[in-house]
């Protein structure tokens, strides 16, 4: 078979803009990230921005995953509210270096600041997505657990703690969280009530000795309560304060500070 050299030169032509052609760049970013919607002091699950306390003052910022299939992480950026600053970045969050814990970061902060966040998804091809919403957050100082503590306690604990000296801020609302620790492997929320206890300085504990489910019989400063049983059966159990400053008009926190864990047994 014979060809001519106009007909190979428009082979020649065609091979090269076909098969050399530059790879397409990405330029589409990833989605929007957005947070996740935090929960009221005494849901069953905590969720959403909230204070920590595993021995720091920290902020815990909890978002929804971004399906992106290039994604490659994200990045988070804060700043205290009142500055003039711009917003800093706190955080990374690469995808291919860490497992699990991919959509919640643990910030260390200053207590009685107003900080500001917000976070953005990045893909392979360093595109950011566009900022999620603003949130912020004040972190307060932890109350301080009196009983019980390591102790065999009765099926009705008399819940006692102290609160915080404070300089500008204090607690109008007090959270307690109790979880069932027999089984290390199975950890689950036991029992939840959420006070009114609008606490100004003064020197006195405060004591929450009623955890009845029994919604008519509670005291008149107790607001809600979720438990099955009107006591705690045998076992071994964990349980926090969360001081509260201000909250929503769902009753959501929007500034507070937690006790570290309280341990107790039933027999």
């Amino acid at each position: 078979m014979i060809f001519n050299n106009k007909f190979l030169s428009r082979i020649y032509i065609v091979l090269i803009l076909t098969g050399c052609q530059n790879p397409i760049e990405d330029r589409t970013p990833p989605e929007q990230p957005k947070w996740v919607e935090k929960s009221t002091p005494y849901a069953w699950e905590e969720k959403g921005i909230d204070a920590e306390n595993s021995g720091n003052h920290q902020i815990k910022l909890e978002w929804h995953r971004v399906k992106d299939e290039d994604l490659a992480g994200y990045r988070l950026f804060s700043k205290m509210r009142e500055s003039e600053e711009e917003f800093q970045l706190i955080g990374e969050i690469d995808l291919f270096q860490i497992i699990g814990l991919d959509t919640v970061f643990y910030y260390d902060v200053e207590v009685e600041n107003w900080y500001q966040y917000y976070i953005r998804a990045v893909d392979n091809a360093d595109n950011l997505s566009e900022p999620s919403d603003t949130i912020e957050y004040l972190l307060l100082n932890p109350p301080r657990l009196i009983a019980p503590l390591n102790t065999i306690s009765d099926n009705v604990p008399s819940f006692t703690w102290a609160t915080f000296d404070t300089q500008f801020y204090w607690a109008n609302y007090f959270a307690v969280r109790v979880e069932d620790v027999s089984n290390l492997q199975e950890i689950s929320t036991a029992w939840t009530c959420f006070i009114l206890n609008n606490w100004i300085g003064l020197s006195d504990p405060i004591i929450l000795n009623y955890i009845a489910s029994d919604s008519s019989a509670w005291p008149s400063n107790v607001l809600e309560c979720k438990y099955q049983f009107d006591q705690f059966p045998a076992g071994t159990y964990r349980w926090k304060v969360i001081a509260i400053f201000t909250v929503d008009d769902f009753y959501r926190a929007k500034a507070s500070g937690e006790s570290e864990w309280g341990y107790f047994e039933v027999e």
